[in-house]
């Protein structure tokens, strides 16, 4: 079981009160995976500090102590709690949080908590108002009376808790007294076993290191073994009605007919062709040059209609032209994917430059397209795509509105635990600092630095924007190639990643098919 404690700390002489004595004692009493969110003075005890707590067994790597106004903060004394600490907190099986933190923390961690049915309690010394929704949905709140410690309150929750989880009160019996010369001789006879034992170990890792050394597929990501995708016979399970009948029922029987559109396909035009689809603006999620056209509205029968004109006069045969990339789109999509788009958009920002883009706005999604960058075959099927994988991860279905979202899908914060998204960022996102995630503001020298530093993880410069374009990029890549059995370097597991997901193999399946009878037709 995971639990998180929140609490204030306090400076007495050259230690801490308050949050860490209370952290060792809920880690020992309830025999519970401990963590500890608080605030600490900035001082040379608060090293001190995090070595007392991590001995005994409370975690504080996740709370990422930084300088903040002179003050050591563990983790937030700022005003948004930072990606990983809400991923944290997601993770929880119990948050217990004592009002003698920041109003605004507790507030968030309580919508975070309500929103994802994480259980929690408060005890509070009525330090400020908490909403009657904060108090009913708890599942321990107690309040401290005048004449009552903290202290015994404390006991009350860890009682109550207690009996939540089931736990057994600790009993300590007096240890019996061994004899002193009998307990020498067990020392070194216990000293020497463990002497023994380690010289074996470091002899075993130092011929592992040695080996290592000359094989370069020994990576944390490659030394996994590998599945072969024979074994993967796990039955297709879909989310949504297909539009046909399944033309095939396990992962590997979807693999293997995908492959072979996928050879049908390059029959016609080369698929794994080089080109180029982020000349200029790399790093941005929208072209900053962007002169928006036309917008349509997609009706129930898939049809464009109520057309916007925004910035442009055109004639009829004009708006034919802007929406070859709408009617391929129509093509290749199964339905359940198709109806999330609301809107279809015609822009440019000129030649060889973005290609495509999703906006979601106000609960609404656009595809747009630039109507100068249509003729290259490749770029356009590859590009579509590579936007259906932002269709599947920044649909309203696979976000909650918490307090701190904008009024538009595509914050992190708030992905849904079962999330397509969540779970590719849990993957493979969460050993990068959190600047790297959200990286609007970074330079392209900047993101580029990034990229080098993680090339063989990244299957793309474009990929390392930010984990959104890491994904697309990824599924666009599993759609045009097939799995990688001898997988030796990490960027192939972003790949394999998904026929883990009989869904998206029934997809690449699907997509593959409908390209191909798009080229066989044509």
């Amino acid at each position: 079981m995971n639990l998180l404690w929140v609490s204030n700390s306090y400076k007495s002489k050259d230690h801490h009160e308050g949050a860490p004595q209370y952290a060792k004692v809920l880690q020992h009493e309830l025999n519970v995976n401990t963590s500890i969110y608080t605030s600490i003075e900035y001082s040379k005890s608060a090293h001190h500090l995090l070595k007392s707590l991590s001995k005994h067994g409370i975690q504080t790597s996740i709370s990422e102590r930084i300088d903040y106004n002179g003050i050591g903060v563990i983790p937030f004394l700022n005003e948004r709690l930072s990606l990983h600490q809400i991923q944290h907190i997601k993770q929880m099986d119990f948050v217990l949080i004592k009002t003698d933190v920041p109003k605004f923390v507790v507030l968030r961690i309580l919508d975070i908590c309500l929103t994802f049915n994480i259980p929690y309690g408060i005890l509070s010394d009525n330090e400020y108002y908490l909403s009657e929704k904060y108090r009913q949905n708890a599942s321990i709140y107690l309040l401290q009376h005048q004449d009552e410690t903290f202290d015994e309150l404390f006991n009350i929750a860890m009682t109550q808790m207690k009996v939540r989880f089931n736990i057994e009160d600790r009993v300590t019996s007096p240890k019996p007294q061994m004899n002193p010369w009998l307990k020498g001789l067990l020392t070194l006879i216990l000293g020497a076993v463990i002497l023994s034992v380690s010289l074996f170990f470091i002899s075993i890792v130092t011929n592992q290191m040695l080996e290592a050394q000359y094989d370069h597929s020994s990576t944390s990501e490659s030394i996994r073994e590998i599945e072969p995708l024979s074994e993967k016979n796990e039955r297709i399970e879909l989310s949504f009605e297909p539009d046909e009948p399944l033309e095939c029922t396990t992962v590997v029987e979807c693999a293997e007919l995908g492959d072979d559109y996928l050879n049908k396909l390059n029959d016609h035009v080369d698929m794994n062709q080089e080109y180029n689809l982020f000349d200029f603006g790399m790093f941005n999620t929208k072209p900053e040059n962007e002169r928006y056209l036309y917008r349509w509205k997609i009706d129930s029968d898939g049809q464009l209609i109520d057309r916007e004109n925004i910035n442009a006069k055109k004639s009829e045969d004009d708006f034919k032209n802007y929406q070859k990339a709408y009617h391929i789109f129509k093509q290749i999509t199964p339905t359940h994917y198709f109806d999330i788009v609301d809107y279809y958009g015609a822009f440019t920002d000129g030649p060889n430059h973005y290609l495509a883009f999703i906006e979601t706005r106000n609960n609404e999604m656009t595809l747009k397209f630039d109507i100068q960058d249509m003729d290259h075959k490749v770029q356009l099927y590859r590009t579509l795509v590579h936007e259906i994988a932002h269709v599947i991860t920044l649909n309203r279905e696979e976000y909650v509105m918490l307090f701190n979202c904008n009024d538009e899908v595509g914050t992190y914060e708030c992905l849904r635990k079962d999330a397509r998204l969540q779970q590719f960022f849990e993957r493979f996102w969460t050993d990068y600092d959190d600047r790297w995630i959200n990286n609007k503001q970074k330079s392209d020298k900047e993101l580029t630095a990034f990229y080098n530093k993680y090339s063989d993880e990244f299957i793309s410069e474009y990929a390392a924007t930010n984990p959104k374009e890491d994904y697309a990029v990824s599924f666009e890549t599993f759609v045009f190639s097939k799995y990688k059995n001898n997988a030796r370097i990490p960027k192939d597991f972003r790949i394999n990643y998904f026929y883990d997901d009989e869904e998206m193999v029934y997809l690449r399946m699907k997509l593959l098919k409908n390209l191909w009878t798009i080229e066989s037709e044509s």
